[in-house]
């Protein structure tokens, strides 16, 4: 985490950013209570943990995204997410040896996802 909060301040965006360091279901209902809106969401959760639909869907439901909004979702290289679920629609997908990279955006406001602030290459 603390690599995190270095590159989070090496970004300038302390003010701007949320890290929460516990379970991601408690940690976006806890996003949810308070009300925020994310324009990024990043989710690492344990690779062995087949929590994905359930995790997105949550996303989606708790209206968590700001328009044009997208999570970029870590995971294990052979695990299969789904192609859309709740709202959010799979953009991208790369492997990187092991580990693999899945970009949902949100679809719920219409966002065609190119203004996402994210370039089309990863």
């Amino acid at each position: 985490m603390q690599t995190v909060r270095k590159n989070v301040a090496a970004c300038g965006l302390e003010k701007r950013a949320e890290i929460y360091c516990n379970d991601a279901e408690r940690a976006l209902k806890a996003a949810a209570k308070r009300g925020l809106r994310f324009a990024v969401i990043f989710l690492d959760p344990p690779y062995k943990e087949k929590q994905w639909p359930t995790l997105l869907s949550s996303i989606a439901e708790r209206q968590l995204l700001e328009p044009h909004g997208v999570v970029v979702a870590e995971h294990s290289a052979e695990a299969e997410l789904p192609e859309e679920v709740g709202g959010l629609t799979r953009w991208k997908r790369e492997t990187y040896g092991i580990t693999g990279v899945t970009i949902y955006r949100w679809e719920g406001d219409g966002s065609d996802g190119e203004h996402c602030g994210l370039p089309r290459e990863l």
